[in-house]
């Protein structure tokens, strides 16, 4: 018997989680073989994602069902709905695994199942059958985020989101579901027909959540870029600017400046991305996008003055710094600007990563972007004779 005859397992085996501390040999060792398990699982199954292999396992499982064999059953419909999440028909026959794990949850669909990629959306589903999706929604975009092109939250979320779900999902809820599934989304001239359909239900559902929970400036964000995504480069504009005037804020601030180089005039953007950088002082990223997009335009004098504005708040920010030389060597042609760009180009940055993990967790530009700064534009240079 191949690998790939020996799924579904007999029975289910289960993710290692967490070592626990001082634990004893046994611990250790149950430990050890659940991590053995799972990576035996995760082999097995992975190269069976494919349609070909979904219809016999959509068969595998009504067989099961029939004859009681519930552990091999749902690892066969997890299988299968994992490759497509939308047909009625294995719904209907995962929804009768449900049934059963609701009878029996330790059993059927119990804590830690392997594998995760399988399972974790499965706990999230029934999760949402009982209405408490807030608590299990991470594993279904833990899941979306690992493997992009399985449509979960597509198929299974976004239709089922009404007054009541959004209101137990709340903000968090709401941001983190659809950070996740818009992400994923190419721009409006690579789009599918079946991707824009679930762009303009994912705008209907943003416009209810601010209806439901009010407004909230990250949800505001993924509107407009959902509408950016659409195409729909005007609208995005006119409700940018409504949620900016009725909340002056970074954040409408910022979000109009996007929803206006969106609709290709970057350096109309601009005074909405000096009003953000009033609105918080400390904040630098919307003066780099100002020089940003000077620098894209050719105004080098301005490009300089904005990222001048950047190092007087944060002293040589690795991404200003070969910023400036680049624009002086543009202005100038004095070759020492360009001396100090290779320079930069060739310095090493952040060895040991620490650094650039702590400014990409808030968003900043860490050591080592000075180097790659640097370099992308010493390329610009070459390109450009």
């Amino acid at each position: 018997m191949s690998q790939s005859e020996s799924f579904p397992f007999a029975s289910i085996p289960l993710q290692e989680g967490v070592l626990p501390l001082g634990g004893t040999e046994s611990d250790k060792a149950t430990y050890a073989q659940r991590r053995a398990e799972r990576k035996r699982a995760d082999a097995i199954v992975r190269p069976l994602l494919t349609p070909e292999h979904a219809e016999r396992m959509a068969d595998v499982a009504r067989t099961c069902l029939t004859q009681n064999d519930l552990q091999r059953g749902i690892q066969a419909i997890a299988l299968a709905v994992a490759v497509n999440p939308s047909r009625p028909d294995w719904r209907q026959l995962l929804d009768r695994y449900m049934d059963e794990a609701d009878r029996d949850e330790d059993t059927i669909l119990p804590h830690l199942a392997s594998p995760w990629f399988l399972f974790n959306p499965l706990q999230a589903y029934l999760a949402m059958r009982r209405q408490r999706l807030s608590n299990h929604l991470i594993y279904l975009t833990g899941v979306v985020h690992s493997f992009p092109q399985r449509d979960y939250l597509e198929h299974w979320v976004l239709p089922w989101l009404g007054s009541r779900s959004i209101r137990e999902l709340g903000v968090s809820g709401m941001q983190q579901f659809f950070a996740a599934l818009l992400r994923r989304y190419p721009e409006v001239d690579q789009l599918t027909d079946q991707q824009k359909e679930h762009l303009r239900l994912a705008v209907r559902r943003l416009r209810q959540v601010e209806r439901l929970l009010g407004y909230d400036s990250q949800l505001h964000v993924l509107r407009l870029m959902a509408l950016g995504k659409l195409g729909h480069f005007a609208a995005a504009v006119r409700e940018a600017k409504a949620a900016h005037d009725a909340h002056r804020d970074w954040h409408s601030a910022v979000a109009m400046a996007n929803a206006i180089r969106r609709n290709g005039r970057p350096l109309d953007a601009i005074p909405y991305l000096r009003l953000a950088a009033r609105y918080d002082a400390q904040d630098v990223s919307a003066l780099l996008e100002v020089g940003d997009t000077y620098l894209t335009a050719g105004q080098w004098n301005r490009a300089i003055t904005a990222y001048q504005r950047v190092l007087h708040r944060h002293a040589r920010h690795p991404w200003a710094v070969p910023s400036v030389a680049f624009c002086r060597y543009r202005l100038t042609g004095d070759r020492k600007f360009l001396k100090q760009l290779r320079r930069l180009a060739g310095s090493r940055g952040d060895v040991c990563g620490i650094a650039d993990f702590f400014a990409g967790l808030k968003g900043g530009h860490g050591p080592s972007s000075r180097h790659r700064r640097a370099q992308e534009l010493l390329a610009l240079l070459n390109e450009s004779g």
